[in-house]
């Protein structure tokens, strides 16, 4: 049965190839068939940055004219209803596949303490955040005095959720709420959710909390199949998630029910001035509590999206002022960039920042990217003989 998938693809790729891999497979040279007919799926090794694609839109100039930031930024999109939102622990689900050494597969349903130190934090994170801000002490320095857990003592659940937040604030988090402030900016009734619940038949140890995607069960009404012993307040938070849904899907705005009435849990409207999302949660349907936020990592999202791109601009016009050891370099920063941001002006460090994004992120992208190109040509080879010699 496994000789079949490395069959069909070298069926599907070349019919002529078929009786050569069968013959392969009458001889039972099974090694040799799946070298050959299946080196595609080497291309795929862990060989590139942590959430990063190989294949992804690209500004040629004719189809697409400019790049999703730049549209965001000027309006340049339809403008309509929204709802977007993110989960609690959008990260860790992506991160168990990027560290398999950290965790290993056969340990998580007997071990939560993955990263029960500073060492393994520190570890795990340098294999993780973008190479850009790995090699800079400085903006490394930063990331390190935002994330480091505060309180003490500190638990190995604070080092994995500390790692966890701040790969999912860059990834995911601060992403969509960039997406959401944009569309309400330029006048889309925007509506926000944070989806924080742990389902009761959740599939992935307990220890990976909330994960990416895993309010689609609730959208499409799983609690209510019998078979997976959901609950009946997680039955009741299925039903607001698809009241909402479904009347977003028909009117634009999830509070307006179908006979033109409207919902008695009123979903805020998100803007820049509140932030106000719903909470998606079975607590928030306890009497007295609060179903709405404000957010969320609003804080955290600042320091990504507006904090660290002007330290790595000022610290490219002033890096040999700022050459120092990581740990003094910690306490630099915080207010000698507000100073110089002060100084040169908004169109001067707009300009740093699109410089030193060439000179750190796309220069350096293209060729790492064309190393690997050269290493993986022998795939192509490969796939074009089928395994043949």
């Amino acid at each position: 049965m496994r000789l079949f998938p490395a069959i069909q693809f070298a069926t599907s790729h070349n019919l002529g190839l078929r009786e050569y891999c069968l013959g392969i497979v009458q001889r039972r040279s099974y090694a040799r068939l799946h070298t050959g007919c299946h080196s595609r799926e080497n291309e795929w090794a862990p060989v590139r940055e942590f959430a990063d694609f190989p294949w992804v839109p690209v500004v040629d100039g004719d189809f697409l004219v400019e790049s999703a930031q730049t549209s965001l930024r000027q309006g340049n999109f339809k403008h309509t209803q929204l709802l977007a939102g993110s989960n609690r622990d959008e990260s860790i689900y992506f991160i168990v596949y990027q560290l398999p050494h950290i965790f290993p597969v056969q340990d998580f349903f007997t071990k939560k303490d993955f990263v029960p130190d500073r060492h393994t934090w520190l570890k795990a994170i340098s294999d993780l955040l973008p190479r850009q801000m790995i090699k800079s002490q400085l903006a490394l320095a930063a990331i390190l005095h935002e994330y480091e857990p505060a309180n003490l003592p500190v638990r190995a659940h604070d080092w994995m959720d500390s790692m966890e937040k701040m790969l999912g604030d860059y990834h995911f988090t601060c992403n969509v709420n960039e997406m959401a402030l944009a569309h309400t900016k330029h006048g889309g009734d925007t509506y926000y959710y944070y989806f924080t619940h742990r389902a009761t038949a959740q599939t992935w140890p307990e220890w990976m909390g909330v994960l990416h995607g895993y309010e689609i069960n609730f959208i499409f009404g799983e609690p209510y199949n019998k078979k997976f012993n959901y609950t009946a307040e997680e039955q009741e938070l299925s039903s607001r998630f698809m009241r909402y849904w479904a009347n977003f899907a028909r009117t634009g705005d999830p509070n307006k029910n179908e006979d033109g009435t409207y919902t008695p849990d009123v979903w805020p409207k998100y803007n820049a001035q509140s932030m106000e999302y719903m909470n998606l949660t079975v607590e928030s349907a306890y009497p007295n509590s609060r179903r709405t936020g404000h957010g969320p990592r609003r804080k955290h999202c600042a320091f990504w999206k507006a904090y660290l791109p002007n330290l790595m601009a000022a610290v490219g016009e002033f890096g040999i002022m700022l050459k120092s050891s990581l740990e003094f370099a910690r306490f630099i920063p915080f207010h000698f960039v507000t100073i110089f941001s002060a100084e040169v002006g908004d169109p001067f460090l707009l300009w740093k920042q699109q410089m030193d994004k060439w000179q750190n992120e796309y220069i350096t992208d293209w060729q790492y990217h064309f190393e690997q190109y050269k290493k993986y040509q022998t795939y192509r080879h490969s796939d074009d003989s089928c395994g043949a010699p």
